[in-house]
């Protein structure tokens, strides 16, 4: 395995324990706010932290990624996506 490959390994092992301690924070949140309206509110400002969290480990990945190689047809078909909706939103 290459370093670039090893390197690309160990941020997507870390990147998932990244998003599930988001998950377990999140679902503790929802926990605590309840389901009445400031609950329901309160659990989606979290979400929308845990969101913008993601989406900066997201962009990480993509850049490790692309620094090893990774086409952005790559990217976009691994992310649902075009190549080039992939390559505008990344770059």
């Amino acid at each position: 395995m290459s370093k670039s490959e090893n390197d690309f390994n160990t941020l997507t092992i870390e990147a998932g324990a990244q998003i599930e301690q988001l998950a377990n924070v999140t679902a503790a949140m929802a926990d605590a706010y309840g389901t009445g309206v400031c609950g329901i509110l309160g659990t989606l400002s979290a979400l929308k932290r845990v969101e913008e969290a993601l989406d900066q480990v997201r962009r990480a990945v993509v850049a490790e990624a692309r620094t090893g190689g990774y086409t952005w047809q790559e990217l976009g078909d691994t992310l649902g996506t075009t190549r080039q909706a992939a390559q505008e939103r990344f770059k």
